[in-house]
């Protein structure tokens, strides 16, 4: 045997691995609490390395804790572990769940019979090679059918490293099986050679590779909440200025390149002032949450919305025509106006807003004009009366030749 590569050092190696990772996830998961699967893989973590502790123990302690219990912790510790990332990255488990906990209530008969009442080491390392490799495969398929899945998003690589890892970790525990049945028979497990030195060695690349991988997913997570965050109004959870200006690029290229109609719609809430004045603040407050509820209730999926100021709201509508922008804005506006915005038991408010919609069509949409034209359209209908919808049809005229919105 190499030096320092014997079983049990390399189990209690595995021990301090897993009490750390699994104490950390612990509290991270405790942190973030919208990470599902974290607080799973911090106690398939620690179960991991009470298995290991047991059986770096061995001959220390008695066989029913170093062999029965320290291999039935170790199925149920990658069943917890197995769980976990499933639950992470949203996969169903159930059959995962099924498939540990028939091999787990399978393994301990078969290890009481080859430690008590026929001891062969060589059957035990091959049942528990199995399982194992079970196990890992079926994980590594899972995450494989979800790597698919996902092979259109470019920061899904942990996924990969992780299908990989364990698949290839499932292939060893096969390969290991082969071996053991043509090895001659094994007296003292912790002498057992380097093949099986190299098992614990692969579960503590297993140990190291999955931590270092959820690490990874939970930091990509975390990075697009905050980009996210940074695109989101948090009073009203609408798209804020800084993500409409990407929507309307993305639209108007589009709408460049299909000769599409675009349309701006902006929307302002009538005397507003009053509802802050007379009610406050926290008033004001619940009905811009209760007016773009109304709003997002009634828009088509791929309508934009987005607070364009503190009482102003934009609508971007894709390839939309006049008449039904026409259509879309009245329904709007009747949705804001007939219904009373019940705030609380004793504060009922009636609201209503004014709408201005410019239009404009492929090459020729310039979209600080397209701006304009809206706003133009809203002032209008506030001056008609406010509750009203007004169309600002955008004119193109030439001026040394070029043409121009008027």
């Amino acid at each position: 045997m190499i030096e320092g590569f014997d079983v049990r050092t390399l189990a209690l190696t595995n021990l301090l691995l897993g009490v750390v990772l699994g104490l950390g996830l612990l509290t991270f998961s405790r942190a973030h609490p919208s990470f599902k699967g974290f607080h799973q893989l911090g106690y398939g973590y620690l179960l991991l390395a009470l298995s290991f502790l047991l059986i770096g123990l061995r001959h220390y302690i008695s066989d029913w804790l170093s062999v029965i219990i320290s291999n039935t912790v170790l199925l149920i510790s990658i069943a917890t572990l197995g769980c976990g990332l499933l639950s992470f990255f949203k996969i169903k488990r159930r059959a995962y769940i099924k498939l540990s906990t028939v091999l787990t209530i399978i393994l301990v008969p078969v290890f009481i019979y080859f430690t008590f009442l026929n001891e062969n080491v060589n059957f035990r390392i091959i049942t528990a090679s199995i399982f194992v490799s079970l196990q890992f495969i079926y994980l590594a398929f899972k995450l494989a059918v979800h790597f698919k899945e996902q092979e259109k998003s470019i920061n899904n690589q942990f996924i990969k490293v992780l299908y990989l890892t364990f698949l290839l970790a499932g292939l060893f525990f096969i390969f290991r099986v082969v071996w053991t049945f043509s090895e001659s028979h094994l007296d003292n497990y912790m002498n057992a050679g380097v093949i099986h030195a190299l098992a614990i060695l692969i579960f503590q690349l297993v140990i190291v590779i999955t931590g270092f991988a959820v690490s990874w997913g939970a930091s990509d997570k975390l990075a697009n909440e905050l980009e996210l965050q940074a695109t989101i109004d948090p009073l009203t959870q609408t798209f804020n200025r800084r993500a409409l200006e990407g929507f309307a690029k993305k639209e108007i290229s589009l709408a460049k390149r299909l000769n599409n109609d675009l349309v701006v719609i902006i929307m302002d809430i009538d005397d507003f002032k009053i509802v802050n004045d007379e009610h406050g603040h926290l008033a004001g407050d619940q009905v811009l949450i209760e007016f773009t509820r109304r709003l997002k209730e009634n828009l088509r999926e791929y309508d934009v919305l987005a607070r364009f100021g503190g009482e102003e709201f934009l609508l971007l509508l894709p390839d939309t025509k006049a008449n039904i922008a026409l259509t879309i804005a009245e329904k709007l506006r009747k949705t804001i106006a007939a219904p009373v915005f019940l705030l609380n038991k004793n504060l009922h408010i009636t609201i209503t807003a004014s709408f201005g919609i410019a239009i404009n069509k492929g090459r020729k949409i310039v979209w600080q004009e397209l701006l304009s034209q809206a706003d133009k359209a809203l002032y209008q209908a506030k001056a008609a009366g406010k509750n009203k919808v007004n169309l600002q049809t955008a004119k193109v005229i030439t001026f040394n030749g070029k043409e121009i919105i008027a």
